[in-house]
């Protein structure tokens, strides 16, 4: 079986953070970018693009592009689904 890419927020949010300083953003602004990331993921959840995973074993929610979502990003159509559109 071919392995599916996972993410969680916190893991998007690190990308948001300057590297050399994580703690820099404070615990405030940290919850204000989960939030956001959070909402962001529901969008794509409701687009069909993305779909989350509850991993019992490491008690996190994790995030899954579906078949739909590989699709739209190699055909460059994340906008166009987003926007009501189709492949």
């Amino acid at each position: 079986m071919l392995a599916v890419p996972r993410t969680t927020t916190a893991a998007i949010a690190v990308k948001f953070i300057p590297a050399h300083r994580p703690r820099s953003i404070g615990m405030e602004l940290q919850v204000r970018l989960d939030q956001l990331l959070a909402e962001g993921l529901q969008i794509l959840e409701h687009a069909c693009l993305v779909r989350a995973e509850w991993h019992a074993n490491s008690g996190s929610l994790c995030y899954v592009a579906t078949r739909l979502g590989r699709a739209a990003l190699e055909r460059d159509a994340i906008d166009r689904i987003l926007g009501g559109g189709s492949l």
